[in-house]
């Protein structure tokens, strides 16, 4: 082949096929000269040593070499290798070493490229060069020298030599040089002679799935492929990355086999490639070329040849990285020094030209500075951005940068005012710092000064239950914000605090938005109605989902929930929180998760509602939830209770429960949760405490609210269990007397209990109609329940009637706002009986039900489930009954009641 003509491209296997034809052509007599050449990592350097150890094999004497550039000014560098090999004879090696060292010893340290160094050395050159022929003409011989465009002018004189006499010779000299970006044989002199010129081709995808050998799932080769652009180094560390972890997500990360892989490729290259990669990772697509050498820190034309060979390796393609995760790798190999100062060029670069402050914000940040004067202002329009587009991290991030080139009280007031505006969304926490930091500067008061640092401090003060610095806030932004806006601060006022009265600077009376606050505000005493839906579906059209307006769409769902308009309302719910996890909004997805597991709980799913509540708890640590805590941990200690996983419920009442709680309604709703529990597990005063504790609590938010907590229904049921039914229907009429017609679930367990305390012959009819105000409600369970206990009424008294009327369900206590399914431990009484007397003690009601059973044949555990009390009480009762019945036992007990 002539000077420039080129092989086919050709792979390391087909390029091994044809060296090997060449040593066949070189036994014949006729050696050639073979050039192979190809990009770092194309494995020319595994290609020679693998034509070494065939030839060897195949009986040629075999020589090799290295060309290194630390070795360049090694006179006779390259020579040396070739004579210490082993397969020269010893008398050879010997000669050689010689005349190596008498050359050295005239010639001394001069230059070992130039021209004087060459011309001396040519009688020294003949007479290796002489030696290695008569060799050849004995023995087939091949001599191989990779990276020769690094061989010093000595060693490559020999080379020449023997090139221009091969014909006469079974000498095949293979060398091997690295591609440039214009052409692999500038600069080679041995190019200059007739030869052939092989070139390494990146493996095919073919290839990459044959090294896979058969582990490969559908698209794996073509990934590997397409990021390593076929080089032999980067596809086995990316076969690597994925049979370590399974996958290739990880391929980027800084200790990765593929990144280190790269990084190690990028700096076996004798230009700086990795960092001219690194300044395209850092300044992105479309790097100017006049920019690149300044963004890299290095020479105009070093940075254009080092663009050139990365294009030439096929790691860029159009002046861009063939992957993203490519990038990624270039970029983590940047030193942190070197990669800080690379961005603030590129800030700098793209301010100039005038690029979107988010761009330029990006690299500031990354470079950790804002020294410059322009610095500050991009800082805060990227931030503003970065908001609007629910980039609420990065929007932190550039405040936060921007903090540090402040100069004046009035900017950092500013700016800490808006971090807390903005960082509230990922973080109540966080954002409760940066208000602290607010009011810690010089002349800061407790009202806030402008529009963003009143909203950022009503809501951090909805977070701390802190109803007095909310209506600060609420009366600072009068005259300010929309009648929308009004709007949503005061539902969000009534979901943590109560009935609100109307706000400072209310919409007129003939507001629509006004009229729709009033009429969502009145679910919480009234339950639903079609007001409150057509109210709930024109906001839920009207908002949307941000910051102000979260408690306001929950109250317009929670508005459909009460009106028994499930599904309307899960359409709304799941729509809300689809935006929420869109937008990355950890606070609303935490917050909506846990208004619709009380949701659930109401509709009587207890599992489905206890599993929302865990997940909406583990969305967020403890000090990010704040007095909100207080809701998710009510439904979720309700729903345990009501499953009868009572240990669980235990775990939840150890978590300790911030102060802020109760002084908001989620308080509320805890304390009726834990008095629920407390009903549920016979702790009957501590239960009454709790729900005279609900009485107080919302005595002091205002007007009574028995959706939220219908106390009277409780402490009706836990009377009852006592063993007093006349308190316990008192309080369960005036239940009944205030609940709305519209709250059927108050009125469910208004009457319930009623049934339960009243006149037998009462009992069935009130139970039945209970369970249709449950059923009316959307609470099926509770409603399937009440109708079970009216299935289990005895149909007609026998003798055992003289202690009392038959045994009944459990009474059921459940709340409203989110449904319980809660029961009490102790015994239910159907209806009001004179209690027998024994001797000088009487037999309580409790006492009067369990012996009932006792006498009607069944067995301790049978009256344990009936009566929903543990076997330990069923005993306890029965030992009190003979005791003051003055029998011994059971069978006395049968022919007691037989008697009478």
């Amino acid at each position: 082949m002539r000077i420039g003509a080129l092989v086919t491209e050709l792979d390391p296997a087909e390029a091994l096929t044809f060296l090997r034809e060449q040593l066949t052509r070189g036994r014949s007599g006729s050696g050639t000269l073979i050039l192979v050449s190809g990009n770092v990592g194309t494995g020319k350097t595994r290609l020679l040593d693998e034509f070494l150890d065939l030839a060897a094999r195949e009986g040629s004497r075999t020589l090799g070499a290295c060309g290194a550039v630390d070795e360049q000014s090694l006179v006779c560098g390259v020579i040396d290798q070739l004579f210490t090999g082993a397969d020269l004879p010893s008398a050879v090696a010997a000669q050689a070493a010689q005349l190596l060292e008498e050359f050295h010893g005239a010639w001394g340290s001069g230059p070992a490229n130039g021209s004087e160094a060459v011309r001396a050395a040519a009688p020294l050159v003949w007479r290796l060069a002489q030696a290695l022929l008569d060799l050849a003409r004995e023995r087939p011989m091949v001599i191989v020298v990779d990276n020769v465009h690094w061989a010093d002018g000595v060693s490559v004189l020999l080379l020449q030599y023997l090139q221009r006499r091969l014909r006469s010779t079974g000498l095949t000299l293979v060398v091997s040089v690295r591609d440039r970006q214009r052409s692999a044989e500038r600069g080679v002199p041995l190019t200059r002679e007739t030869h052939h010129h092989i070139r390494l081709a990146p493996l095919s995808e073919l290839a990459v799935r044959e090294l896979l050998d058969g582990c490969a799932t559908e698209g794996l080769p073509s990934l590997i492929h397409q990021l390593s652009a076929g080089n032999p180094v980067l596809v086995n560390a990316l076969i690597d990355d994925y049979f370590a972890t399974g996958d290739l997500c990880a391929a980027a990360q800084a200790d990765s086999a593929f990144s280190r892989a790269l990084v190690g490729y990028l700096d076996r290259w004798d230009l700086p490639l990795r960092q001219v990669a690194g300044a395209f990772a850092v300044f992105g697509r479309s790097v100017p070329a006049k920019a690149l050498a300044g963004l890299a820190g290095i020479e105009p034309g070093v940075a254009e040849e080092a663009a050139d060979a990365l294009a030439a390796s096929g790691l860029l393609v159009g002046g861009w990285f063939r992957h993203e995760t490519v990038a990624a790798a270039a970029l983590g190999g940047l030193s942190p020094q070197a990669r800080a100062a690379a961005h603030r060029r590129a800030a700098e670069l793209k301010f100039r030209r005038a690029a979107p402050p988010t761009e330029v914000a990006e690299h500031l940040v990354a470079a950790g500075t804002a020294e410059a004067h322009w610095a500050l202002p991009v800082l805060r329009k990227a931030a503003d951005r970065a908001a609007a587009d629910d980039r609420v991290d990065f929007a932190r991030q550039c405040l936060e940068l921007a903090l540090t080139a402040t100069t004046t009280d009035d900017d950092r007031r500013s700016i800490l005012a808006v971090l807390a505006r903005h960082s509230w969304r990922m973080s109540p926490s966080a954002s409760a710092f940066y208000l602290d930091a607010l009011r810690e500067l010089p002349g800061a008061g407790a009202a806030p000064v402008d529009r963003t640092e009143a909203a950022a401090a009503a809501r951090n003060a909805l977070w701390q239950g802190d109803e007095a610095a909310h209506r600060r806030s609420w009366e600072a932004l009068s005259g300010q914000v929309s009648a929308q806006t009004e709007t949503t601060l005061r539902l969000a006022h009534e979901w943590w605090f109560g009935l609100a009265d109307v706000g400072p600077s209310a919409p007129p009376l003939d507001d629509p938005w006004r009229h729709t606050a009033t009429a969502l505000s009145r679910i919480w005493s009234q339950a639903g109605n079609d007001a409150s839906t057509a109210a709930a579906e024109r906001l839920l059209r009207s908002c949307r989902l941000d910051d102000d307006s979260l408690e306001a769409l929950m109250t317009a769902v929670l508005a459909l929930v009460y009106a028994n308009r499930m599904e309307d309302a899960e359409t709304w719910w799941r729509s809300l929180k689809a935006e929420a996890d869109r937008r990355d909004a950890v606070i609303w997805q935490a917050m909506l998760i846990g208004m619709w597991s009380s949701a659930m709980l109401r509709s009587g799913d207890v599992h489905y509602a206890a599993d929302l509540a865990r997940h909406a708890l583990s969305l967020l640590p403890a000090q990010d939830w704040g007095a909100a805590i207080g809701d998710p941990l009510a439904t979720l200690l309700l729903a345990l209770t009501a499953a009868g996983e009572f240990d669980r419920a235990a775990e939840v009442l150890m978590q300790d429960v911030p102060d802020t709680v109760f002084r908001t309604i989620a308080g509320i709703r805890y304390v009726r949760a834990r008095g629920q529990y407390r009903l549920a597990t016979g702790q009957l005063l501590a239960a009454v405490d709790d729900f005279t504790e609900c009485s107080r609590m919302l005595s002091a938010f205002g007007p009574d609210l028995p959706v939220v907590a219908p106390w009277r229904a409780d402490l009706a049921a836990a009377n009852l269990c006592l063993g007093s039914p006349v308190v316990a229907r008192e309080l369960a009429a005036e239940q009944l007397d205030l609940a709305a017609e519209t709250d059927a679930h108050t009125r469910g367990l208004a009457l319930r209990v009623l049934a339960l305390a009243g006149e037998p012959d009462e009992l069935r009819g009130t139970l039945r109609q209970a369970a249709r105000e449950f059923a009316e409600s959307g609470d099926q369970r509770e409603a399937h329940r009440t109708a079970r206990m009216v299935d289990r009424l005895p149909q007609r008294h026998t003798a055992v009637a003289a202690l009392g009327s038959p045994a009944s369900e459990r009474v059921v206590v459940s709340r409203t706002t989110v449904p319980a399914s809660v029961v009490s431990a102790g015994p239910s009484v159907t209806a009001h009986t004179e209690p027998r007397t024994g001797g000088s003690e009487s037999i309580s009601v409790a006492e009067i039900r369990v012996a009932e059973l006792a006498v009607l044949g069944k067995k301790n555990q049978e009256i344990s489930e009936i009566l929903s009390i543990t076997v330990s009480t069923v005993e306890q009762h029965l030992t009190r009954v003979y005791r003051k019945l003055g029998i011994r036992g059971r069978a006395q007990l049968v022919a007691r009641f037989r008697a009478d």
